[in-house]
């Protein structure tokens, strides 16, 4: 069995986290061949098609229309830059994480991430959490830029709160907001990566299907999002925000905490042992 990998087409943060992965394929009797086109399955890092990762809808496409499975390594939502997404042809809910049974033990602290308590802010303004449209995760038509339009004119026939709109680092915009919305600008936090500050202080979050949802679904804050979302279990809907939709987050959450995975635990070949009881590569 071999695995098409292209590892410089690649963020620049993620060398351990190849080199353990690919560590892990050998060890399962599975052979790393760089830059094939003629293998049984890929490996990428990231959907997001731009930059040093736009080569990567090509082998993407390639694979997927064969139809063979396209592993995906990706930076994680839980503890961005410590744990790591692994999963295959897609980081949405329309992806394979084999994360639905065989839940490891005191895997929260073990991390050291928990889920909170619900918490209703009524008084706190809504957030629009924007993402990256030049992403497979990105499945509308329209851009992100018309999609917050849009959902900003539906908010405003259910309340005249406060709309915060915080659009995506790498993917900022300028529209005429309208009156009571703001916008709400990331901002790089001090000697990291890529990670950006975000208070989860909101009456509830909106967004389609990023990290965010599933990072305010933790917090306890209300989430709206797409059925693609990660966090799409536990959303509640526009109709509800003076009153969302409280679900049980236990058993989600369990399912969270196995999407993403330590660098030790890639080398170890936890997550890829999961993934092909649930792929199959024959």
């Amino acid at each position: 069995m071999r695995i098409a990998y292209f590892a410089k087409q690649t963020a620049l943060q993620s060398e351990p986290v190849w080199k353990n992965f690919l560590q892990s394929c050998k060890s399962l009797g599975i052979e790393p061949v760089e830059n094939s086109w003629d293998a049984d399955c890929a490996l990428i890092w990231s959907v997001l098609w731009r930059g040093r990762m736009a080569e990567n809808r090509k082998v993407y496409e390639f694979y997927r229309n064969l139809g063979k499975p396209v592993f995906i390594l990706e930076v994680g939502s839980l503890l961005r830059g410590k744990t790591w997404k692994v999963c295959v042809n897609n980081i949405t809910q329309d992806g394979v994480y084999a994360n639905d049974s065989n839940f490891l033990p005191d895997r929260d602290k073990k991390l050291g991430v928990f889920l909170q308590d619900w918490r209703l802010n009524p008084q706190n303004p809504i957030l629009i959490a924007g993402q990256h449209d030049q992403s497979l995760q990105w499945t509308k038509t329209i851009s992100n830029q018309d999609w917050v339009y849009e959902k900003i004119q539906e908010i405003r026939k259910i309340t005249k709160d406060l709309i915060c709109v915080r659009p995506h680092p790498r993917n900022f915009f300028s529209i005429n907001l309208g009156k009571n919305v703001i916008i709400e600008t990331p901002r790089k936090i001090l000697n990291s990566y890529d990670q950006y500050d975000l208070k989860f202080e909101y009456k509830a979050v909106i967004n389609f299907n990023s990290g965010v949802s599933l990072q305010a679904a933790q917090h306890g804050l209300p989430v709206i999002c797409d059925e693609s979302s990660l966090a799409s279990e536990v959303s509640s809907t526009l109709f509800n925000l003076d009153k969302p939709t409280l679900v049980d987050r236990g058993t989600w959450w369990q399912k969270m905490l196995h999407t993403e995975w330590t660098i030790e635990e890639i080398g170890q070949g936890i997550p890829l042992k999961r993934l092909l009881s649930k792929v199959d590569l024959t």
